[in-house]
């Protein structure tokens, strides 16, 4: 089925799922420069991360109902999304599935230009009623004028994808001059772009053919200027279920422990989205209302360092200060080169480390190591040097990198964090290294407060991070700790753990 003449297309579950393939894989292809655009509501870069993960839930869950009726197919992707929604784009977008979903259940037959139309407008209409304060020049305003454009161009099916795909990119471009934030930074909608690019996916598989070329003068890929980024640290995402919950009750519970709170869903499960300090906290709070499941958080602080280390080089000035790590494991260097990193592998002497750092002049560097390598780093005489007994103190230390700072400031704000860093290194494999964690771990978390436990699995440890990182909150109990267990690739310990 190909052409513009495309009137109707087959609704299948089969048809379902492949559509939804490829509106995830057009997302997929483009997801950093919809990160990159992010500066709204905060400047965390991880709009494009979020959008493409709930996408992907729904996905999976439509490849897995391909042989239920249409209208228990619809509900199995609504609740996929719910529960895979991820940050504040993540769950509008779940919101936009569930009115699409809904309107489309209600059809009969193949799916037309008309039937379409109003799919979109159920979308539109769901994500506004689900925003307590919408905000126009965001995603919520791109999905208002994709639904406007498709329902005035009639019954065809690839007229009415066409005029909502110039829908949404006409909406993504008045983004800018709608949300003052925006205009400041000289880019369009991250959102609006992202539910575009969505769209696009859907045309591509439902017609056979590419959807019409993006209009020429886009907004710059790369914001124009520096945004402030959320005063907490971890974007929290977490289900609340029960029997006649109070949403409006657990949203004013929730309100004071951050920001950016999301409250989405019905009296039987709700999805909650909130930045905060404290996401185990927020959790219990909310425990007073409904259970809680699938708690979930990112370090935005993180998140924005990465967004930084690929802004960085589109900059037209040069860096002031740029940072090498020494380590072992190629999933540490990962890490450290996700935070804008040169990531060397240890064992290179002192001349690799002197080539890295003439590499990178005329910025002032930082190098970032342990041991032997440290020594080699301060052999060269061309950098400032941060040592640390530990890899996970090493990263805590490199968030602190600031590109534009001076490079004997921010070595000493990185001394500073890894400092507070205390060092654990567990040894065994399997199932073993659980009792060792625990006990590694008890005397470390006993009294201290609030915590992060960074843990970087070994090569050789034979556990999935995922695993480790129930250990963590088993280990912790009823304490206040968020846990990042990463694959570290590195060969000892088994386990490297880092506790801030």
């Amino acid at each position: 089925m190909s052409g513009p003449g495309t009137a109707t297309a087959p609704a299948s579950g089969e048809d379902v799922a492949r559509v939804l393939a490829g509106a995830r894989a057009a997302l997929a292809a483009r997801v950093d420069e919809v990160n990159d655009l992010n500066v709204f509501p905060v400047a965390d870069g991880d709009t494009g991360t979020n959008m493409l993960l709930t996408a992907a839930a729904v996905e999976d869950a439509a490849a897995a109902t391909t042989g239920l009726a249409r209208a228990e197919r619809a509900a199995a992707l609504s609740r996929a999304a719910l529960v895979g929604a991820r940050g504040n784009s993540g769950m509008i977008l779940s919101q936009l599935v569930r009115g699409a979903a809904e309107s489309l259940a209600a059809e009969d037959g193949p799916l037309d230009g008309a039937a379409l139309a109003r799919a979109l407008r159920g979308a539109s209409d769901a994500a506004y009623g689900a925003v307590r304060a919408p905000v126009e020049g965001t995603m919520l305003t791109v999905t208002r004028r994709i639904a406007e454009r498709a329902e005035g161009a009639g019954t065809d099916l690839a007229a009415v994808l066409d005029a909502a795909l110039a829908g949404g990119r006409d909406g993504v471009a008045e983004t800018t001059s709608l949300l003052p934030v925006l205009a400041a930074a000289g880019v369009v909608d991250s959102g609006g772009l992202g539910v575009t690019i969505l769209l696009e996916g859907v045309a591509a598989a439902l017609t056979g053919r590419e959807p019409p070329a993006a209009p020429g003068g886009a907004a710059p890929r790369a914001p124009a200027a520096d945004h402030p980024p959320s005063r907490h640290r971890y974007c929290t995402t977490f289900l609340v279920e029960g029997a006649g919950m109070d949403l409006d009750a657990l949203e004013a519970t929730l309100r004071a422990h951050g920001d950016s709170l999301l409250v989405m869903g019905d009296a039987r499960q709700a999805k909650v989205h909130i930045h905060t300090d404290a996401p185990e906290r927020a959790a219990a709070a909310a425990g007073a209302i409904g259970a809680v499941d699938a708690v979930r958080w990112d370090d935005m602080r993180r998140q924005e360092a990465a967004r930084t280390a690929r802004l960085a080089p589109r900059d037209a000035t040069p860096s002031s200060c740029a940072a090498v790590l020494v380590a072992d494991g190629a999933g540490v260097r990962e890490l450290a080169e996700g935070l804008g990193a040169h990531a060397l592998a240890p064992g290179g002497g002192a001349a690799a480390v002197a080539a890295a750092i003439a590499a990178l002049a005329p910025a002032g560097v930082v190098v970032l190591a342990t041991g032997a390598d440290a020594a080699d780093a301060r052999a060269t005489g061309g950098a400032e040097v941060v040592e640390a007994g530990s890899a996970a103190a090493l990263l805590a230390a490199l968030v602190e990198l600031d590109p534009s700072g001076d490079a004997g400031e921010v070595a000493a704000a990185m001394r500073d964090a890894a400092a507070g860093v205390a060092a654990i290194d567990v040894d065994g494999a399997g199932d073993a290294l659980r009792d060792a964690l625990t006990g590694a771990l008890a005397p470390v978390l006993a009294g201290r407060g609030p915590a992060l436990v960074t843990v970087l699995v070994g090569r050789d440890a034979g556990v999935d991070p995922a695993v480790v990182e129930g250990w963590v909150r088993a280990a912790a109990g009823d304490g206040d700790v968020e846990v990042e267990a990463h694959d570290g690739g590195q060969a000892a310990p088994a386990l490297a753990v880092g506790v801030e």
